[in-house]
């Protein structure tokens, strides 16, 4: 390449000061928001590399620059490696002296070997040396008067090369970073906690996909970098995935175990309430065969009241068994008489009794209902009509009936008269908490006193 290769493109701008002085003149900022710049030189242009760092110091950029001699037991790769990987762009003083110089030459190639960008400048003419090889291909900058350059010069130089500096600056400065951390990461042994995780490996997965043209491709290593953070996030996600699901399942089972467990309880539970009242049935059934043979209702009251007492004791009188008890006299007593009869109507008063003092009034209004047709003039089991009908708010019906019997005795219970028994079920109500505003009502139509 000759000594006046330049960029015909991107010609110096016509005020070079002015833009320079642009750039120094732009904020303070921080280290994380200067471009790093390394500038590679012979010593022999030592003057010259101390007056391009003053002046990119000036323009707002961090220059590198290493003023170390080079002694033969010294690790000077490690130290100029480390400088060149910290930097995002080097800057190559191009000499006769850095022309010829082997440790230029492996600056260039290890800032080749990294991806840096690199942007050779002509601080005097080159006298038929050849440049290094990677930079021939390259356009130079010129900082001294090249009669062949118009207006060339070190401020038309230091603006070009500033613009230059310039452009892709975020992409190089995220090549650096990203370039140092697969560094780390390669030298410390490819550790998973160094690599990238969350956001940060979509940031570089688009910044390594979004290349300006004019800028260094990627390097093996960053884009090992990368492709190891994403699949390493791969596993990490598969791996809760898979921890999630086990605790899931451990869950499921647990609630499954314990599922399993209440049913169990409850099939045990329900099939000894079976077993009690199959056997409480039999008992009955045993009782209500004797008192049906007997025919008598005194006879049936007193065993049924030894039958009661019998299965209390045993497991606990419920509805369900009542009903069943019911159903057992209506159909003994349908197969003796022909039909049911006042057996069965006073078991099914026993059971509306019971439906009431359960609260169940609707159950307790069909039993008294059943009741009241196989015997239709007993006015105990009309009380018992009244009182569900009040309860479950039918309050014209349970008024009518209330007043029907006003004066009137109940002879099976030995004739108390009717407004005293339903004085003395209200009391009894009021003492289990069974309350309802119609109480006050009927007891001044019935001329009760409280």
């Amino acid at each position: 390449m000759a000594d006046l290769a330049y960029d015909a493109s991107d010609p110096a701008s016509s005020e070079p000061a002015g833009i320079a002085q642009q750039q120094a003149n732009r904020p303070p900022s921080s280290n994380k928001e200067q471009l790093r710049v390394f500038i590679s030189y012979s010593r022999d242009d030592l003057k010259f590399a101390d007056q391009l760092e003053a002046a990119l110091n000036l323009c707002g950029f961090e220059c590198l620059i290493d003023r170390h001699d080079i002694s033969g037991g010294e690790d000077w790769k490690r130290r100029l490696g480390n400088l060149i990987s910290e930097a995002d762009t080097v800057v190559f003083v191009l000499s006769p002296s850095s022309a010829r110089s082997e440790i230029c030459d492996w600056e260039v190639e290890e800032a080749a070997r990294l991806n840096k960008r690199i942007l050779p400048v002509n601080c005097r003419p080159l006298d038929g040396m050849s440049p290094p090889l990677r930079l021939r291909e390259l356009n130079y900058v010129f900082f001294y008067e090249e009669p062949k350059l118009p207006d060339s010069g070190f401020g038309t130089g230091l603006a070009e090369l500033v613009t230059a500096l310039n452009t892709d600056f975020d992409w190089l400065r995220e090549h650096t970073r990203y370039l140092q951390r697969a560094m780390e990461w390669d030298t410390g042994g490819r550790p998973a906690n160094r690599l990238l995780s969350g956001n940060d490996i979509r940031e570089a997965k688009a910044w390594a996909a979004h290349r300006p043209k004019s800028a260094p491709e990627p390097t093996a290593l960053q884009l090992d970098f990368i492709r190891a953070s994403e699949e390493e996030a791969e596993v990490r996600t598969s791996e809760q995935r898979k921890q999630l699901e086990a605790i899931a399942a451990a869950q499921t089972a647990r609630e499954v175990a314990l599922h399993e467990r209440e049913q169990a309880f409850r099939q045990a539970a329900e099939a000894q309430r079976r077993r009690a009242r199959i056997r409480n049935i039999a008992i009955a059934v045993s009782i209500l065969a004797g008192c049906l043979a007997f025919g008598s209702l005194g006879v049936f009251t007193r065993m049924g009241h030894a039958v009661r007492m019998t299965i209390q004791a045993e497991s606990g009188e419920t509805l369900a068994f009542r009903k069943d008890l019911a159903a057992i006299v209506e159909a003994a007593e349908a197969k003796r008489d022909g039909r049911p009869g006042e057996f069965t109507a006073k078991v099914l008063e026993a059971v509306a009794d019971y439906a009431f003092v359960q609260k169940k009034f609707a159950e307790a209004l069909d039993a008294a209902n059943r009741a009241h047709t196989f015997l239709p003039n007993s006015l105990s089991i009309e009380t018992m009509q009244a009182h569900a009908l009040m309860f479950l708010g039918r309050r014209d019906e349970a008024n009518a009936l209330y007043l029907a019997h006003k004066g009137e005795p109940i002879p099976e219970l030995n004739n108390k008269l009717w407004e005293q028994t339903i004085a003395d079920d209200f009391e009894a109500f009021r003492n289990q908490g069974l309350t309802n505003p119609m109480m006050a009502d009927v007891e001044k139509e019935l001329g009760i006193s409280r």
